[in-house]
């Protein structure tokens, strides 16, 4: 199940919930503050992406220092 960064339209309260895709579509999400299930997604500007590193040898590791990973 995903995070979801929330601020709730009625008392503004910002907060992190982890729920399922439908719950947060079907607004089952309560804000923790005053229980209304209006809430707006927060885009945060810098979100934590994690690659995964591919398997083995680089071989342009001459030319990018074994950090392209093709």
């Amino acid at each position: 199940m995903p995070f979801y960064h929330l601020k709730c339209q009625k008392c503004g309260h910002d907060f992190t919930a982890r729920a399922s895709i439908a719950d947060k579509t079907q607004q089952r999400i309560a804000c923790p503050s005053c229980t209304s299930t209006q809430l707006q997604t927060v885009y945060d500007k810098n979100p934590n992406i994690y690659v995964k590193k591919a398997q083995g040898a680089c071989p342009n590791r001459e030319r990018c220092g074994g950090c392209c990973h093709k």
